[in-house]
């Protein structure tokens, strides 16, 4: 794909783009999700995990090259990444009522699981972990910053552009009669995003996606797959082998 390969070259130095192994250690697994024996199933798989992986990680990576943001919690960043879904119920449950509950699990999960599971993970990590879980599928900045008395992190408005970028990915998937009777025709579409440089990353977002959909293994090891691709589209830099 020349034209997604120029485009990043236009927005990130090879250099300064991701690795896979700097990603490797983020793997989520399908024992963390609500029903696990439901994912290779679901919009909301881990593929669609490692996707917002990768795609907050470029993103992060354009604005701190830009100078746009000076800092990010790049830890937290990541590790919301592979949770924020996994305590989904079923794939439709925030678009038929509009709620953030399986937001609300994922932060839950977090605070029980993480201390035990990765113990090296710092509290305040996994407090910022929770709260990019609870708010990301709230759409309206000024409810979440209203509800918790503070401006929205840097870190909450990259991951929520990063999982608005797989958006592309519903017009394949959400049914139109769905679309028709339970959302009056409304989709979610790549204009909610924040960042300008966002809405520049939605034909990158779009050949992952698909991409990776198509690569071989991918219902088997989806995780590998869209690693692959991402190396394949130049969004990951080759990894440094050890010499």
């Amino acid at each position: 794909m020349p034209y997604v390969q120029k485009l990043l070259a236009s927005l990130l130095p090879t250099e300064y783009r991701p690795t896979r192994t700097e990603l490797e250690g983020y793997r989520p697994l399908e024992a963390w999700f609500l029903n696990p024996r439901q994912v290779s199933k679901s919009i909301h798989d881990i593929g669609h995990l490692t996707r917002v992986l990768i795609l907050q990680e470029l993103l992060a990576r354009i604005l701190l090259d830009s100078g746009s943001v000076p800092h990010f919690d790049q830890e937290a960043l990541r590790w919301a990444a592979v949770t924020h879904d996994i305590q989904r119920k079923h794939d439709y449950e925030a678009v038929l009522r509009n709620n953030q509950a399986h937001g609300i699990r994922a932060a839950e999960w977090v605070r029980g699981r993480f201390p035990r599971l990765y113990p090296h993970v710092s509290r305040e990590t996994i407090e910022h972990i929770a709260y990019i879980n609870y708010w990301h599928d709230v759409r309206q900045n000024a409810m979440i910053e209203r509800a918790t008395h503070r401006p929205m992190t840097p870190e909450l408005k990259v991951f929520k552009d990063a999982d608005r970028l797989e958006w592309v990915r519903l017009e394949r998937y959400i049914l139109p009669e769905l679309r028709r009777q339970v959302m009056g025709g409304w989709l979610l579409t790549a204009r909610d995003l924040q960042y300008e440089v966002s809405m520049r990353l939605v034909p990158v977002a779009e050949a992952l996606f698909h991409e990776s959909r198509r690569k071989e293994g991918y219902r088997e090891q989806p995780f590998e797959a869209v690693m692959a691709v991402a190396e394949e589209l130049k969004i990951l830099q080759a990894s440094k082998k050890e010499e």
